[in-house]
């Protein structure tokens, strides 16, 4: 005859609750909830490298990341920066091209935040947290982005 197995529920002491289990992963001290993959998306398509740079030092904020977390950012943001606005110069290239690499540089640092946070997006999966909305923050971060280069253009 095949038994079952039984747990002893007495070794489970005082986890009460789904947020009891994930606590060791997810860290003692509640985090605000992070600005979703598409808000980093729309950035990316519309602001470029820029407009996900100020996204994601918004999310650093909100999770009250370590300065070596600002210190990948920032040169992750140099390095998409200098390729996406610096390659048009060198090359002479025409201004559709320059928006098409002020766009991929874009979805470089949008990937680089993403690797970054990827176990902060995967917990508030698990735990059913939504995310705030991102609305305000992707249309100033866009509009700042777009701004700008044209002011760099106008004043140097």
């Amino acid at each position: 005859m095949l038994g079952y197995l039984t747990i002893d529920h007495s070794l489970c002491q005082g986890v009460c609750s789904l947020s009891d289990l994930f606590e060791p992963v997810l860290g003692k001290q509640a985090k605000e909830p992070i600005y979703s993959v598409g808000a980093l998306m729309a950035a990316a398509f519309f602001g470029g490298a820029i407009a996900v740079f100020i996204v994601g030092i918004a999310n650093m904020v909100r999770l009250k990341a370590q300065a070596l977390s600002y210190v990948g950012l920032i040169l992750g943001f140099g390095v998409t920066v200098s390729l996406s606005y610096g390659l048009p110069v060198v090359f002479e290239l025409e201004a559709r091209s320059n928006s098409v690499l002020i766009r991929i540089g874009g979805f470089a640092l949008m990937g680089l935040l993403y690797l970054m946070h990827r176990r902060e997006y995967r917990s508030m999966q698990l735990m059913g947290t939504d995310a705030p909305s991102p609305y305000l923050i992707v249309i100033v971060a866009c509009i700042v982005a777009n701004t700008v280069p044209i002011l760099f253009t106008q004043y140097l």
